[in-house]
């Protein structure tokens, strides 16, 4: 079921709560916000989700095999009885239960749970933006058991739950997503900025003002500039032991355990078409010109205190 980007301004949908609510390691509310307000684009998928969406059919296949439940598509817009912009649009479902349709990247496979274990709590098996998500399913929808679905892509490993209706956090996610929706895009007032990222989308030029580090920042500033001395320490150590390895491998391109045969590292040629920039500017300075960009960014840099004389 798709959506346009200008549909999506106008509520809160199971993708945006965690989010909304200050509960998604990758979205934060500024990010939301601005995405609501449209001040910045919408997420407009990428590989991830189109394979996500090219395996969802067969993974609800396998759900009902699994659990016996017909889980029938619905392109209905659920609504929370009380606050008409809180969404829902499911994957599957069923009159005892719906389903989540989810695909992850084996790098991501040891934040789920062993199939078949019931999630009761967050944390407990599955990322936290999903918990939130299947439980505003719940909450809207009305049904007490969602069962969430999980392909580890590129391991033939799927993985089943099941995640009862918990009505406290459910009441605390809404809490939190109404608040942010009436008192931060209706009221247009930005929340609180939480990431990296929010600073840099928020503050993206600079000018010649200087301020005073208070107290209170002296400890971050510090633990900053030990941060990047370990950070040199590790690249240097990262740089030897790889060395190290390409040394044994030679022109291998692969490296493997002499037990398991597993593949421990791989070391191979990869080939891609690049501009020679400086060769056009030599030849075509005119066309050079007429399609140059000039790009502004803020430079932060932790100056050393040998700097400082």
């Amino acid at each position: 079921m798709a959506f346009s980007a200008e549909e999506r301004r106008k509520y809160l949908g199971g993708s945006d709560c965690a989010a909304a609510a200050g509960m998604n390691e990758w979205q934060s509310r500024y990010q939301l916000y601005q995405q609501k307000l449209g001040l910045a684009p919408a997420f407009s998928g990428n590989a991830a989700t189109h394979w996500g969406n090219m395996l969802e059919e067969p993974l609800r296949q396998v759900a009902a095999r699994e659990t016996g439940l017909r889980f029938r598509r619905s392109s209905k817009t659920f609504r929370h009885s009380q606050f008409e912009y809180c969404v829902a649009h499911v994957d599957g479902l069923h009159r005892e239960a719906g389903l989540e349709v989810k695909t992850a990247s084996f790098r991501s496979k040891k934040k789920f749970a062993p199939t078949g274990e019931v999630i009761m709590e967050p944390g407990e098996g599955l990322p936290l933006n999903y918990y939130c998500q299947v439980q505003w399913y719940m909450m809207i929808t009305g049904k007490s058991l969602w069962y969430v679905i999980v392909g580890i892509l590129g391991e033939n490993d799927i993985r089943l739950y099941k995640v009862p209706y918990n009505k406290s956090f459910a009441q605390r996610l809404l809490d939190k997503c109404t608040h942010f929706w009436e008192e931060h895009v209706l009221k247009q007032v930005p929340p609180e900025l939480e990431f990296l990222a929010d600073m840099e989308a928020a503050y993206p030029r600079g000018n010649d003002e200087t301020v005073e580090c208070p107290q209170s920042l002296v400890v971050a500033v510090e633990q900053f500039r030990k941060c990047k001395q370990k950070q040199k320490q590790l690249q240097e150590q990262m740089a030897l032991h790889e060395a190290q390895i390409k040394g044994h491998m030679r022109e291998a391109q692969t490296l493997v355990s002499p037990s398991t045969k597993l593949v421990l590292a791989t070391w191979k040629d990869q080939s891609r078409k690049v501009l020679d920039t400086k060769k056009l500017k030599e030849e075509q300075p005119k066309l050079t010109k007429a399609y140059e960009l000039e790009r502004t960014s803020r430079v932060f840099k932790l100056v050393e205190l040998e700097e400082f004389g």
